[in-house]
């Protein structure tokens, strides 16, 4: 049950029904004319039932995270995200990373194309916002049919956690500022 709820249809699918419709009115003028419509929708069953056993199962495929030793509070952070494709099958897909909440992302990923037997890189940017120990959540992969008719949903669990310290980078600055202030508040005496 969990599973067919995942698939779902695309745009191209959707298309395909609409332009079915009309067959359904031939049964306004003939007797017999539903068959037209029926026959339509049984092609494209068949059709979307050989798509979806184009799309591979989770099991198929893995997600890894490539991570930084340690991140800095509040400095962008470049992370790369390799999908591995352990098919036959050229597969097209949608990704989204289950980022912390205390991280901003910085990039929307795109689709990827994934070569038979091969991998798929993507380099996107996180800011973290507070400092501690943070778990990245899994990774949720969109695949879609060989025949774009249907795509199924799926959850690639990616157990990573990373963890953010202060950014000393420019804490030298502060003495220089501190100096300065300083100045400006004798300046201001009279």
């Amino acid at each position: 049950m969990i599973a067919a709820l995942s698939l779902l249809p695309t745009l191209k699918l959707i298309r395909l029904i609409a332009l079915g419709v009309p067959l359904w009115l031939i049964a306004l003028l003939l007797p017999a004319g539903w068959l037209a419509g029926l026959a339509y929708l049984v092609l494209l069953t068949a059709l979307c039932w050989r798509d979806v056993n184009t799309i591979p199962g989770a099991s198929e495929l893995s997600a890894r995270r490539e991570l930084p030793p340690r991140f800095a509070l509040g400095v962008d952070q470049s992370l790369t995200l390799v999908l591995l494709n352990r098919t036959a099958l050229a597969l097209l897909a949608w990704v989204r990373d289950e980022v912390p909440e205390s991280f901003e992302s910085r990039d929307e990923l795109p689709s990827v194309h994934l070569p038979p037997h091969g991998e798929a890189r993507l380099n996107y940017t996180v800011r973290p916002l507070k400092r501690g120990a943070h778990p990245f959540g899994d990774v949720v992969l969109r695949v879609q049919g060989q025949h774009g008719l249907t795509q199924r949903q799926m959850t690639l669990t990616v157990g990573d956690t990373v963890k953010v310290y202060p950014n000393f980078r420019g804490v030298d600055q502060y003495p220089l500022l501190a100096k300065t202030d300083r100045q400006e508040e004798s300046a201001r005496r009279p």
